[in-house]
């Protein structure tokens, strides 16, 4: 399995690039409603979606978005990186000061 981690101190958030990306991918399933509010009021490119930290990291289009588009997927000051996690392993997302490791059956990793 992969999880998707934030290494930047920025908040976890997505150019408008990746999130347009993202956005076509997830077209055939529901969106989440606050985005769907927010995207009808102002369009993807003026959408600051404070609600991304809710995303499931092992989305498998989060993790197509961030493979394909690299360090262009984050948004300002966001290093995305995927980091794979083994079958079955219990895993949480910690951060210190912003910057995200995965603790992964309780030792942690970047």
């Amino acid at each position: 399995m992969k999880i998707v981690l934030n290494a930047g101190d920025g908040d976890f958030s997505l150019s408008a690039r990746a999130f347009e990306l993202y956005s076509a991918l997830r077209m055939q399933q529901q969106l989440p409603t606050q985005w769907t509010e927010k995207l009808l009021e102002g369009g993807v490119r003026s959408f600051r979606p404070h609600c991304l930290r809710e995303l499931d990291r092992a989305d498998s289009d989060l993790i197509a978005v961030v493979e394909k588009l690299g360090l262009d997927a984050g948004g300002p000051d966001v290093q995305f990186h995927v980091l794979d996690v083994p079958d079955g392993a219990a895993w949480k997302i910690r951060d210190v000061c912003g910057i995200e490791y995965a603790e992964i059956n309780g030792k942690p990793m970047m």
